[in-house]
C-alpha cells in the first residue's frame, strides 16, 4: 500500500458496524496510548455515566496485518467497564497496514474528542504522523508545514510544526526547506524609488504618505541575509543549524517580496492622488 493510499484510507477510513468485542480478543497496549496516562477522575466519571445508562459510543480498534486487534481509542471507557466488572465493549474495527499507522490513527482519534492533549502528547502525535509517513506525497515529495498542520487537524500552528520538525527530524526539515526554496518564485527586480525630477512631479518620500522607507528596510534584510550566509555550522548540531539557516533566508526573501509589494502600492496610491489633484501638473 502506498503512502497516498494510506492517507486516503485515513481520510475516508472504513470501519465495521459497532459490534461486541470481548476484552480477551484485543490488546490495550501502552504503545497505542497517546496520552501519558489515563485519568482516574475521568474513569470515575464514565462509571457514573454508564451506571446511569448513558451511551458513550463505541471504542475504536485497529486490526494489524497479522490479524491482532489493538485498542486505539477508548482507554478510559474500557477501564470504566472493567470497574463495573464488564468483560466486553462495543467497538468498531478498521484494518491498518502497520503498527505505525495504528498509532497515528490513535493520535488523530484523540484529537477530536475526549480530554484535550497536552503539548507533549501533541508532539507525540506529530512524531507518529512522521513515522507513519503521512507527510510523504506522490513522487516522494513532502507536505508543507501548513498541510502537515491540517493533516493533524490543526492541533498546532504550522510554525510550531516547523520547530518540532527541525528539532526532531532535522534531515526532513532540510528537505522541506529545499523543496519550498526550489518551487519559490524568483524575486522581482527591485527598482529605485521614484524621486522629484523634471519628469516626475511627485515624491514618494513624504512621511505622512509613505511611512515605510523601503530602501532602508531592503538594505537591512540584505545585510541580514549576507550575515546568515557566512555561518559555517559543524558538529552534532550542524544539520539543525543548516535547517534554521535555510528557513531564515526564506523568511527574509519573503520580507523582500513584501517590501516590493508595499513600494508598488505606495507608488500607485500616490500616482492616483496626483492625477486626482486638479492643481497637479501630472
Amino acid at each position: 500500500m502506498t503512502t497516498q493510499q494510506q492517507r486516503n484510507k485515513s481520510n475516508g477510513r472504513k470501519w465495521t458496524k459497532p459490534m461486541t468485542v470481548s476484552f480477551a480478543e484485543f490488546t490495550a497496549a501502552t504503545l497505542m496510548q497517546v496520552r501519558q496516562e489515563t485519568k482516574d477522575w475521568k474513569v470515575r466519571d464514565y462509571v457514573v455515566k454508564m451506571t446511569c445508562g448513558e451511551d458513550l459510543g463505541p471504542v475504536k480498534i485497529a486490526r494489524l496485518p497479522d490479524g491482532a486487534l489493538v485498542l486505539i481509542d477508548g482507554f478510559h471507557r474500557v477501564k470504566a467497564i472493567q470497574k463495573l466488572n464488564g468483560n466486553s465493549v462495543q467497538a468498531i474495527i478498521s484494518d491498518v497496514a502497520s503498527v505505525a499507522e495504528a498509532r497515528i490513527e490513535a493520535g488523530l482519534a484523540n484529537l477530536t474528542h475526549g480530554l484535550e492533549l497536552n503539548k507533549l502528547e501533541k508532539r507525540g502525535v506529530f512524531r507518529a504522523y512522521i513515522h507513519a509517513k503521512y507527510h510523504i506525497l506522490p513522487g516522494d515529495k513532502l507536505q508543507s508545514y501548513r498541510n502537515i498542520s491540517k493533516g493533524l487537524k490543526g492541533m498546532q500552528h504550522f510554525t510550531t510544526i516547523r520547530n518540532w520538525m527541525i528539532a526532531d527530524f532535522p534531515k526532513l526539515a532540510i528537505r522541506i526547506a529545499s523543496q519550498e526554496q526550489a518551487t519559490a518564485t524568483l524575486l522581482p527586480t527591485v527598482e529605485e524609488p521614484l524621486t522629484n525630477t523634471t519628469t516626475n512631479q511627485f515624491t514618494i518620500q513624504e512621511e505622512e504618505t509613505y511611512p515605510m522607507d523601503c530602501t532602508t528596510a531592503r538594505t537591512g534584510i540584505e545585510i541580514a541575509m549576507s550575515g546568515i550566509g557566512t555561518l559555517r555550522p559543524n558538529g552534532r548540531a550542524s544539520s539543525k543549524v543548516r535547517a534554521l539557516q535555510t528557513w531564515a533566508e526564506r523568511d527574509l526573501r519573503d520580507g523582500l517580496n513584501m517590501i516590493e509589494e508595499v513600494r508598488r502600492e505606495q507608488e500607485e496610491e500616490h500616482m492616483a492622488s496626483a492625477m486626482a489633484d486638479p492643481n497637479s501638473d501630472y
